[in-house]
């Protein structure tokens, strides 16, 4: 099949290739709340995405079918769909994102203390272009959830929280806390606040005991390693010259010939 791909004029790519930068794209989106990020929105597109391939990684989702305009659409409705699709996604092309959720964790934090997790409502779109071009566009929302169980919502523009229904917020705190459970499962370092939402008293005090360790040991300041300087017994001071002394090193030979005499700083000056 590739042999006669290539022989039409056509580039085959891997669908792992496709998904696993998918999945990157959509996991290097889910940020903190910083600059305009405090909207916890993400819209971007791939140009060249398979047809079929999306069929196959967006088939749990609602579709709908514009065939006129070579558009098609996908929609998560419940929480469930978004886990599903995403979930497939993240669990063989991305390490750390888990379900619908991703652990937020700065270089500086040893545990993760904030989770992004993707709301119901992600819309997915196929479109044929001209030329034969065709691109997916990839829209979606998320909450995030500090280790004391505040969810923060996404803001519409003019900067003001989104309102949910309480049954919305009931399977999105489901979501977040079968994804956190998941992270420790698979040994991400969750925060102790974390680990009590999760009902592990335990895990929560080695987590204390750990950051404990780390902040009351921290690692050494890399720098260069000095050398040990070369030392030699002094045999005999020869002259002495103000702060300096024309001395003979003890056991030093200088090709063969009887040990010359150095000069060498002394403070204070030895008597002559």
């Amino acid at each position: 099949m590739h042999a006669l791909a290539h022989e039409l004029g056509y580039f085959c790519r891997p669908a792992s290739v496709w998904l696993q930068d998918l999945a990157t794209r959509i996991a290097m989106h889910l940020k903190n709340r910083l600059g305009t990020m405090v909207y916890q929105t993400v819209g971007f597109s791939m140009e060249n995405f398979p047809l079929e391939l999306a069929y196959q990684t967006f088939a749990m989702a609602s579709m709908q079918s514009s065939t006129s305009q070579g558009t098609t659409t996908w929609r998560m409705e419940t929480m469930d769909q978004t886990n599903l699709v995403f979930g497939s996604i993240f669990e063989e092309f991305h390490e750390k994102c888990v379900g619908a959720s991703k652990p937020l964790q700065s270089p500086s934090e040893p545990v993760v203390r904030v989770l992004a997790t993707i709301i119901s409502g992600a819309e997915i779109s196929h479109v044929k272009l001209a030329r034969g071009v065709e691109r997916l566009y990839i829209n979606l929302m998320y909450v995030l959830t500090d280790e004391a169980g505040t969810m923060h919502f996404p803001k519409d523009p003019a900067r003001n929280e989104i309102a949910f229904d309480p049954a919305q917020i009931t399977a999105l705190r489901a979501q977040v806390a079968t994804d956190a459970a998941l992270m420790g499962e698979m040994g991400i370092e969750l925060s102790a606040g974390w680990w009590r939402q999760l009902g592990n008293e335990q895990a929560a005090q080695m987590a204390e005991a750990m950051l404990d360790n780390v902040n009351s040991h921290p690692a050494p300041p890399k720098g260069k390693r000095r050398r040990a300087a070369d030392s030699y017994d002094i045999e005999e001071i020869v002259e002495v010259k103000g702060k300096w002394a024309l001395v003979r090193w003890a056991g030093y030979a200088l090709r063969g010939r009887t040990t010359p005499p150095y000069p060498f700083p002394i403070s204070p000056p030895c008597p002559p």
